[in-house]
């Protein structure tokens, strides 16, 4: 229930590597491992939607939580862990994480409790991309291809 940082964007698509300027700027020391984006209003849901970033949580609404990132620190495990015990828990990564995505799913293997959906987008998209109806369309199909009927939102 507590502002614990800010993150923002540079507002244009150029080479961020090659002009030396962060695409991502966030609060000094801000404790984004510690957290996810979202999470106060997530945390309601019977299930969750993980995803990088916060423009990716704008497209899925209140059950999306941002990772910030690619990654999952032992932190937002542990959340995710005592927040959604048994209940669906979706991972939506970009295409090109790939890597980072089977990361993800093979730390978590170790937590049994936590019902881990992986849930890929097509290739050569982003889930900002998609409107709210488009990126629920991909989450309940991939729901009901393990067995879950989700409630609207």
């Amino acid at each position: 229930g507590m502002l614990i940082g800010w993150q923002g964007r540079w507002p244009d698509d150029i080479n961020w590597k090659q002009a030396g300027i962060p695409k991502y700027y966030n609060l000094p020391n801000m404790p984004k491992s510690r957290t996810f984006y979202n999470y106060e209003v997530a945390k309601n849901w019977p299930f969750a939607v993980i995803m990088e970033g916060y423009t990716h949580v704008w497209r899925v609404g209140d059950p999306g939580l941002a990772l910030l990132g690619k990654t999952m620190s032992y932190w937002q495990q542990m959340l995710l862990v005592h927040t959604w015990p048994k209940k669906p828990v979706f991972l939506l990564l970009d295409p090109d994480a790939e890597e980072e995505m089977r990361g993800i799913v093979r730390d978590l293997a170790a937590h049994p409790d936590l019902w881990l959906i992986p849930t890929p987008i097509p290739a050569g998209s982003d889930a900002a991309d998609y409107s709210h109806e488009g990126i629920v369309g991909i989450i309940r199909a991939r729901a009901r291809e393990v067995g879950i009927d989700l409630a609207p939102w």
